[in-house]
Parts: structure tokens; C-alpha cells; sequence
């Protein structure tokens, strides 16, 4: 079955390029995976709407930025779903590193193909 890893991260390439575990570690809001269809129409949203940008493709991985403000609520949505479905998985999600953003906090999304 196919499916997306998707992370955000409040550092950008570069930053990350250049960062030591702990650094990129700390920097990570969330992660999960995704194996429905339709669960990257958000990000398509946000691109569609001029609220991100699409800076690589080709699924190893996609590479997205956003400000805080469109990205957060996105990711607080797909937590609660995933706390009703109570799943035991390795998604992560740091709620008081994102009640740390600043709303123009420009966020990098690696979206990887799991395929």
C-alpha cells in the first residue's frame, strides 16, 4: 500500500543541512503517515492558494514552506484525529513547540513517498 511521511520542521534546508541530531530533533514539530487518498489535498491547498511554495518534488521527498498560521491548524486537526482513533504508530506531535511558533514563522514540509 502506498502512502506519504510527512515531518514538519521549523528549520529550513540549510539549517538542517548544518545542524547535529539533537539540533534537527528539537526543531521537528510533527510527523506522521498518511494512507488514504486525499491526504496531501491540504498541502495542494495551500500551494493552489499562494500560501506555500513547492521548492522540490519527486516524492524523495517533496519540499514545501509555510508560515505557521496556514500550517498549524492542519497539523492540530490531523492530531485529534488521530488521538480519537487511538492508534499506537509512530506519529508525533509536539503541541508546545507549535504553541511556540510565531504565526509568520515560515515552517519546511518533507513530504517522502512510501511507495
Amino acid at each position: 500500500m502506498g502512502g506519504w511521511n510527512i515531518s514538519i520542521s521549523t528549520l529550513t534546508q540549510e539549517e538542517k543541512d548544518r545542524a547535529d541530531i539533537p539540533t534537527i530533533r528539537a526543531g521537528q514539530l510533527a510527523h506522521w503517515d498518511v494512507y488514504r487518498g486525499g491526504g496531501l489535498a491540504w498541502i495542494d491547498d495551500l500551494v493552489a492558494s499562494g500560501k506555500a511554495v513547492q521548492l522540490a518534488k519527486g516524492g524523495y521527498p517533496n519540499r514545501y514552506t509555510a508560515n505557521a498560521a496556514d500550517v498549524l491548524p492542519h497539523i492540530e486537526d490531523e492530531c485529534v484525529k488521530r488521538s480519537a482513533l487511538d492508534r499506537r504508530s509512530m506519529d508525533t506531535f509536539h503541541k508546545e513547540r507549535m504553541s511556540a511558533c510565531r504565526d509568520d514563522q515560515v515552517l519546511t514540509i518533507y513530504v517522502w513517498d512510501l511507495s
